[in-house]
């Protein structure tokens, strides 16, 4: 039954992005239909980082953090994967009282499934739930007219179209004309997940977090450049590890999470590494171990054509770098709910009024993390990044001193971002 007394919403993608943006607008009022072109069959994915920026939105929309095994993040150490000295230990035990929320880690697919939750829930938060459409792929959108069209030839118009069908989107372009293609990095990243005790069985597995502050650890090497991250969710019960190395010819399929990759092929990278950090495989069984592929685009100059906007990876492809991805992502939801109460169905000129304002915003906001990210864990040493961010973002930077992953002037920089405050001054702003 459809409410015509709401503004009508249609989104491509039920990923984090597709969840958040569809959260934001049903708490704003209007009648959101989804469009996902999987079946959910196939849940996949490892664990994810939602620093305290994430969080924010995630508390206020009621996300159960606790159902979703989500686990504190409060330290990141990175250690030589040649002999296990400590390159960096950063210790931020008092992130929550800083920031105003917590840095947690997370199953991916448990984050989606209380995404989900929060979408379609009748009882579990304001407006009307969200309706999701599996098995129904968008293969158009007409900006102009406010109308997406599926593979069958349906054709559906909205007040709002929101594209966040990830970093393989055929509909960028569609969009953005100017958007440049996906390109490889020529990284990617073996990932599996490792139950808990496996590891606390064995202790000399264990000694590398026996007594530690929850959160990430990294063994790093610069020749080959191979960096194997650690980090738990569901609970502390699991044990999620990438590694990530540079791409190896017939390694995987180029559009795939989850191709199946070998133990021998993961330790062949880990070959140069202590055997101390090798030996942290022994725990993994074949066809535990999936492979995917990095990827990047040009910074886009909008996100935004007519009533049409670009969210998540469709907008901005990101390394795994600063937990930034998703993060992001999760933000743009709460700047959708805040700029979108309120509105009549109809009202076109003020949906691209408001959707002028989400541009002004997210542009500078996201390239800075996006470029940020794919620059590395010391992307400020290089002028040329900082360059590039000067094109979007004029804010202040932390000095190239100071800028490593996660060390408290990046973390201030990053995660240090209410979405609902910044979308509702800007609004204000306008009001005046």
């Amino acid at each position: 039954m459809e409410h015509t007394n709401h503004p009508r919403a249609g989104i491509v993608g039920a990923g984090i992005a597709g969840l958040s943006a569809a959260i934001g607008l049903r708490r704003a009022g209007w009648q959101v239909e989804v469009f996902e072109k999987s079946t959910f069959k196939n849940e996949v994915g490892a664990a994810i980082t939602i620093p305290p920026n994430a969080t924010l939105p995630l508390s206020r929309w009621g996300f159960d953090f606790k159902k979703g095994g989500a686990v504190q993040n409060l330290s990141r150490r990175f250690v030589s994967g040649l002999d296990l000295k400590m390159i960096t230990n950063q210790q931020y035990p008092e992130i929550e009282e800083e920031f105003g929320s917590p840095s947690l880690t997370i199953h991916r697919v448990d984050l989606h499934q209380g995404l989900r939750k929060l979408a379609i829930d009748p009882d579990h938060t304001k407006g009307i739930p969200v309706k999701i459409r599996l098995g129904a792929k968008v293969v158009d959108v007409v900006p102009d007219t406010r109308t997406l069209y599926l593979e069958d030839g349906t054709s559906i118009e909205n007040d709002l179209i929101i594209v966040a069908d990830g970093s393989h989107s055929y509909l960028t372009q569609k969009v953005n004309p100017n958007a440049g293609s996906l390109e490889p990095t020529g990284r990617s990243v073996y990932r599996c997940l490792v139950p808990m005790q496996r590891l606390k069985d064995d202790p000399e597995l264990w000694s590398f977090w026996d007594g530690e502050t929850p959160g990430f650890i990294g063994f790093m090497t610069k020749d080959p450049h191979v960096l194997f991250v650690a980090y738990s969710c569901r609970g502390d019960e699991i044990m999620n590890y990438a590694i990530v190395h540079d791409t190896q010819k017939g390694e995987g399929e180029e559009d795939l999470w989850n191709a199946p990759a070998s133990k021998k092929q993961v330790l062949e990278e880990l070959a140069s590494f202590h055997p101390g950090v090798q030996k942290l495989m022994d725990p993994v069984d074949e066809g535990e171990i999936a492979v995917y592929h990095l990827w990047k685009r040009q910074p886009l100059e909008t996100f935004v054509n007519g009533s049409t906007a670009l969210v998540g990876d469709a907008a901005h492809v990101m390394l795994p770098t600063h937990a930034a991805g998703g993060s992001i992502a999760i933000e743009s939801g709460g700047i959708l709910q805040v700029l979108f109460s309120g509105i009549t169905p109809g009202d076109h000129a003020t949906i691209e009024q408001r959707l002028k304002i989400f541009d002004k915003l997210r542009v500078p906001r996201c390239n800075l993390a996006m470029i940020l990210s794919n620059g590395g864990p010391w992307a400020l040493h290089d002028p040329e990044v900082e360059k590039q961010i000067r094109r979007f973002y004029d804010g202040p930077l932390p000095s190239k001193e100071d800028s490593m992953t996660w060390e408290r002037p990046m973390r201030e920089l990053l995660f240090h971002y209410n979405a609902f405050e910044v979308a509702e001054k800007a609004l204000q702003g306008t009001q005046d």
